[in-house]
């Protein structure tokens, strides 16, 4: 590997580990909000979450990617000739199943959470105390409501992973303009 591919990856190691991290916190906290009840009242808010994970973590590697490719390359790290276009390609493809590594991650860890909003909201029907009937029927409407918000989390995720890389193979094109754009800061060698 060139010493351009060693800084880049580092560098992107770096960053791009503490920048998961953070959105994974910050996308865990989201899940404590979430109340499972029989109308489904929480779909709008899971949908907001996934769709802004779904932007973040592709614009994040982009970002990072066209920052250290142009600043690497400014500072006479180089790829050999016809050597940038697979490089880059192999930068989106990696990212790509990193995050969507980090997706599925993160939709086994929302699991447990999703569990106790359920096992909260039947503890609320039985402390109503209906008549065993009623109580029956609203108890199954919130297991039907429960499994229903789980297949959609599930399915969202599937979607969001192959946005996400679509939106980064397709961009792979801008990395590579970028850094063939960039020149030297060096004034001297």
């Amino acid at each position: 590997m060139s010493r351009f591919g060693r800084k880049f990856s580092g560098a992107l190691l770096i960053s791009g580990g503490i920048t998961v991290i953070v959105f994974d916190i910050f996308i865990q906290f989201t899940y404590e909000h979430f109340k499972i009840d029989t109308e489904k009242n929480c779909l709008l808010g899971i949908i907001a979450v996934i769709s802004a994970a779904a932007l973040a973590f592709p614009l994040a590697a982009l970002f990072y990617g066209r920052f250290f490719a142009k600043y690497f390359k400014a500072r006479e790290y180089t790829l050999r000739v016809s050597r940038d276009i697979p490089f880059f390609r192999n930068f989106t493809i990696i990212a790509a199943a990193v995050i969507c590594a980090d997706f599925i991650f993160l939709y086994n860890r929302s699991v447990p959470f999703f569990e106790s909003a359920y096992l909260d909201a039947r503890m609320r029907i039985k402390i109503l105390d209906l008549s065993p009937d009623n109580e029956a029927t609203r108890l199954l409407l919130l297991k039907n409501s429960y499994n229903d918000i789980l297949d959609f989390v599930f399915y969202a995720v599937i979607g969001a992973c192959i946005a996400e890389t679509v939106i980064l193979i397709i961009s792979a094109r801008r990395l590579v303009m970028a850094y063939r754009a960039q020149g030297s800061i060096l004034l001297f060698k």
